[in-house]
């Protein structure tokens, strides 16, 4: 079922506990998430800069490890997620457990507004996949 990014920005509101922190990369994920209620001022890590796309996901771990007690909601478009994603592997490593949110638009989606081309276009991967493999490579399956 197709979701729309307004939509699940929403839902988040309402998900969104004083127990987590946002942390979301540059582009959809960083636009969307002004319209989240952030309840602390340290509950949103974000980058604003361009050249740190792919931020998210690791900036997550070393997030929960400087503060175990909040977990990381991770919001990231699918082109940073292709280029630091794997990182989640670290996160399994060291039995942190931040939620990821893959906004999938098939690329580098704000990108295409400065300048078109297929260029912008990253393959489709299977996001809701990659826990399983991390599971097995932990033992955990």
């Amino acid at each position: 079922m197709k979701i729309t990014v307004r939509r699940l920005f929403q839902r988040l509101n309402s998900f969104l506990t004083e127990n987590m922190m946002v942390v979301v990369d540059v582009g959809d994920a960083l636009f969307g998430a002004t319209d989240l209620f952030i309840r602390h001022r340290t509950e949103f890590l974000g980058p604003a800069y361009y050249a740190s796309m792919g931020f998210a996901v690791p900036a997550s771990i070393g997030a929960q490890m400087a503060n175990p007690k909040l977990r990381p909601l991770v919001l990231v478009g699918d082109g940073a997620f292709q280029m630091t994603g794997m990182e989640l592997s670290t996160s399994v490593r060291y039995g942190l457990n931040p939620i990821v949110i893959v906004l999938n638009n098939f690329g580098y989606g704000t990108e295409r507004h400065m300048q078109d081309g297929a260029y912008n276009d990253v393959l489709l991967w299977h996001y809701s996949r990659l826990p399983e493999i991390f599971a097995r490579d932990a033992g955990l399956w």
